[in-house]
């Protein structure tokens, strides 16, 4: 005999799926486009800070990663001739230095 689910249950479990709320998607990962200096990162160094991020486990340690992080990446800017504008976006102009290699 087949089991069927309740309606409800049926809808609830679609929208879950279709909004990304299964058990595979990452919470705690921020789109790359939330990453401090996503522009001058590689797709590997974007993968390690997102897993780090995901394996501090207090809202200190994520903080404190995440401002170390921003002055490696404004290093990197710098060394590179680029600077970030007031609400830390890259100036667009300056695009030869946005290879993401070191």
């Amino acid at each position: 005999m087949r089991k069927i689910l309740p309606l409800s249950l049926t809808a609830a479990l679609l929208a879950a799926a279709l909004l990304g709320l299964g058990p595979t998607a990452q919470a705690d990962a921020p789109p790359e486009e939330e990453i401090y200096g996503n522009q001058l990162l590689t797709p590997d160094e974007r993968s390690d800070y997102n897993a780090r991020m995901q394996s501090l486990t207090t809202i200190e340690e994520r903080e404190a990663y995440r401002l170390e992080h921003k002055r490696r990446m404004q290093d990197r800017a710098q060394k590179r001739g680029l600077q970030y504008d007031q609400r830390g976006v890259l100036n667009p102009y300056q695009s030869e230095g946005l290879s993401g290699a070191q």
